[in-house]
C-alpha cells in the first residue's frame, strides 16, 4: 500500500525539499513548473529596430518571460539603460537633440533616429555589451 502512495506522490510532480527544525516537502505538478527568462530594467531590441525606438521593448522593473514564448534569436541588443545613458548620449547628440535619461523615456519616443546615426549607436551598444 505505501508502494502505490509513494508512486501517486511522485508520478508527474516535482517534489521540493525543505530542511529548517522539521524536514518538510512540496509537490509540485511538473506541467505547472516552468522556466523563465528574468529581465530587470532591460530594453531589448528587435533586429530591424534600432533606428526606431519607439519599437524597442522597454521591461520596467522585474519581468518574467517563459521560455517557450522568448526567442532569444529575435532580439539584436539586449542593455540595461541606465548603465548606458553617458554613451548613448555621446552617440545622439551629433544626429539630434534629445536629453538620454535613466529611464530612456524621451529616447523610446522617438519614432525614427537619423541612419546617420546607426554606426555610433551599435558602436556604444557593443562597448556596453562588452564592459
Amino acid at each position: 500500500m505505501r508502494g502505490r502512495l509513494y508512486k501517486f506522490l511522485l508520478e508527474s510532480n516535482r517534489v521540493f525539499k525543505q530542511e529548517i527544525e522539521e524536514v518538510r516537502y512540496l509537490f509540485l505538478p511538473k506541467n505547472r513548473i516552468q522556466k523563465y527568462h528574468c529581465f530587470y530594467n532591460a530594453i531589448l531590441i528587435k533586429k530591424g529596430d534600432l533606428l526606431f525606438p519607439n519599437r524597442w521593448v522597454n521591461h520596467k522593473g522585474t519581468v518574467l518571460m517563459p521560455l517557450e514564448t522568448f526567442n532569444i534569436e529575435d532580439y539584436e541588443y539586449m542593455f540595461f539603460p541606465n548603465l548606458l545613458v553617458k554613451d548613448m548620449q555621446k552617440a545622439l547628440d551629433p544626429y539630434i537633440d534629445i536629453q538620454v535619461d535613466e529611464d530612456y523615456t524621451s529616447v523610446l519616443e522617438v519614432e525614427e533616429l537619423p541612419a546617420a546615426a546607426e554606426p555610433s549607436i551599435r558602436e556604444a551598444l557593443k562597448n556596453e555589451i562588452q564592459d
